[in-house]
């Protein structure tokens, strides 16, 4: 329920937020998924590719600061995902060039074994500016949940991203 009710709730802030936002763009790009899984007997770590698209609305805080909200879409090797990412940004300089970091959450299209499909990640990155209206970005993504809290099979299971895209201001 709080899943769907997180989902709701950005999806809404978006949609409010396109008629005030500085620029609403798309994106998408390499996806890198690493999943680490700890059982009572092995440790076990699995990391596989895929790709994301989506888009953003990037929210001028004030020059040199922005927020920059996302709904994505994930898929690597037949395991769909949806990324929102709610990211505050800050520009060094005069150049295009920012740092990122922001929560995450992550919710799983699909049920793995008894494990919760919604977490929350801390995703930190940068980006530069190419042009007025494209740029590409690098972010790195690890899970602060337990995806096994409430598993008989897993002690714990946690997700991390890598992923390098490029987006474009409509």
């Amino acid at each position: 329920m709080k899943q769907q009710f997180f989902c709701l709730l950005l999806v809404g802030l978006m949609c409010s937020y396109h008629s005030n936002a500085q620029q609403f763009g798309l994106t998408g790009g390499y996806l890198n998924l690493t999943s680490q899984n700890e059982t009572p007997t092995l440790d076990t770590s699995d990391s596989d590719s895929g790709f994301y698209v989506g888009t953003f609305i990037d929210l001028d805080l004030t020059d040199k600061i922005h927020l920059q909200p996302s709904l994505l879409y994930g898929n690597v090797n037949d395991l769909n995902l949806i990324y929102l990412p709610v990211m505050l940004k800050y520009y060094l300089g005069g150049t295009g060039l920012n740092i990122q970091a922001g929560p995450q959450a992550t919710l799983l299209l699909e049920d793995i074994d008894d494990l919760n499909n919604f977490g929350v990640d801390l995703s930190v990155g940068a980006a530069y500016d190419i042009f007025s209206s494209v740029f590409i970005e690098l972010r790195y993504s690890f899970e602060l949940t337990d995806r096994a809290s409430d598993s008989i099979n897993y002690d714990s299971s946690t997700l991390r991203t890598l992923s390098l895209g490029i987006g474009i201001n409509i």
